[in-house]
């Protein structure tokens, strides 16, 4: 009685799409693994704006607290290079957009996109925001990249307030980090 015996040069699984089969066991620790799978180009990490973006998409963010011009043209541009520049355009329209600055009320009605509420300056933009509106709503926040750095971004004004009020911020920072 014969016994079918396993194929000896049977192929080797294929690879995930982005990665390659290399038949070499002395690169690992486990002398007796045969198949190693490593990536032909290494997979592109999230950019934490494209995750940022995600969430205003997908998530029911009904405000967004911009700072400055370069967080929104960073913000579209990096959407448009993914093809999500007219559905954040879209997912925004619904939002109530509140301004610091009028260049960045520019850019945003330059977008189709008017604010709600556009101040001057930071004192005057946590003065002005509704907060009984606010408090426990989901609350997308753009802070310039100056800001990037865990304890200005906490210690930010608008942050803070937005903590006092126990939003859910969803906080991204863009822009050129300012010199100190």
């Amino acid at each position: 009685m014969s016994s079918a015996s396993p194929a000896i040069n049977a192929h080797p699984p294929a690879a995930p799409e982005g990665f390659e089969v290399v038949d070499n066991p002395e690169r690992l620790f486990d002398p007796e693994a045969t198949l190693i799978m490593r990536a032909v180009t290494p997979p592109v990490l999230p950019h934490g704006l494209d995750v940022w973006t995600t969430k205003l998409i997908e998530k029911p963010i009904h405000n967004l607290v911009w700072t400055s011009a370069r967080g929104v043209l960073g913000a579209f541009r990096r959407a448009a290079k993914s093809g999500r520049d007219f559905t954040l355009a879209r997912h925004l329209s619904g939002c109530s957009l509140f301004a610091l600055g009028d260049d960045t009320a520019a850019v945003l009605r330059g977008l189709g996109l008017p604010p709600r509420l556009v101040a001057a300056d930071t004192a005057a933009l946590v003065r002005r925001l509704p907060a009984t509106e606010l408090r426990m709503q989901r609350v997308a926040l753009q802070l310039d990249a100056a800001d990037a750095d865990t304890r200005r971004r906490d210690s930010h004004p608008v942050t803070t307030f937005l903590r006092s009020v126990r939003a859910r911020t969803y906080t991204i920072n863009v822009g050129t980090p300012k010199a100190d």
